[in-house]
């Protein structure tokens, strides 16, 4: 039999392990729940014109956007998920004027303008609204969106 101040430590351990446990499985369950999870993902298109035809290229992309500047780097979609194309520039209000690179070309400082936009809904499943930016110039047109979260 154990003497009484050896039981009550092995409670004290007891109820400090249970209470362990129990922060652990709400700290997993919290870092899985959608609320919770990363932002959603920026996704882009870009259409060129190609003598008398379209090629149209799409992916996902990692964006920067403040107050005065852009950046973007469009990633391919599929097997091959290394960068297509990059854009810098800057920004003032929604209007944007940007230069696109594309990786393993001659395209060097394409440039392009156009303008930002951010729009709000009452809450549809997990979205609160949509950011979108459409830059385009002859012959060229780029657009990402993502969706945003509460």
């Amino acid at each position: 039999m154990r003497p009484p101040q050896a039981a009550a430590e092995a409670q004290d351990v007891r109820e400090l392990s249970v209470r362990l446990i129990a922060l652990l499985l709400v700290l997993a369950l919290t870092g899985s729940s959608p609320a919770y999870a990363e932002e959603k993902l920026w996704r882009w298109f870009v259409v060129t014109q190609v003598g008398d035809d379209w090629e149209f290229e799409k992916g996902s992309a990692r964006v920067a956007l403040s107050a005065s500047t852009f950046r973007a780097e469009l990633l391919w979609d599929g097997v091959n998920t290394g960068l297509r194309h990059s854009i810098a520039g800057s920004r003032q209000g929604n209007r944007l004027k940007v230069k696109l690179s594309t990786e393993g070309t001659e395209q060097v400082d394409f440039p392009l303008e156009g303008s930002y936009q951010k729009r709000s809904w009452k809450k549809v499943d997990d979205s609160v609204g949509v950011e979108t930016i459409i830059l385009f110039a002859t012959g060229m047109v780029v657009g990402l969106t993502r969706g945003v979260r509460r």
